[in-house]
């Protein structure tokens, strides 16, 4: 099976899975990161006003595949 790497920013720290992770295609990898940015989102609930989380799955040769980004952003509104 295909080798994929995630590079995940949290918007606090960034890093590469260095070993990768099977999957049996490009779009079960991809299914994967769109799970795994939303789960991160839902554990790592901002602590301030913005924050943006971002996924970036890689193939076997370190070429950037696909991206998934979610931004959080939290603003008080003046009534009118």
């Amino acid at each position: 099976m295909p080798i994929f790497f995630f590079a995940i920013d949290n918007g606090r720290y960034s890093t590469t899975d260095p070993k990768g992770l099977e999957f049996r295609n490009e779009e079960e990898a991809f299914r994967e990161a769109v799970q795994a940015i939303t789960e991160m989102a839902v554990d790592e609930v901002p602590d301030g006003n913005d924050r943006t989380f971002r996924i970036v799955v890689l193939n076997a040769h370190k070429q950037s595949l696909f991206e998934c980004e979610l931004n959080f952003k939290a603003r008080r509104l003046s009534p009118d």
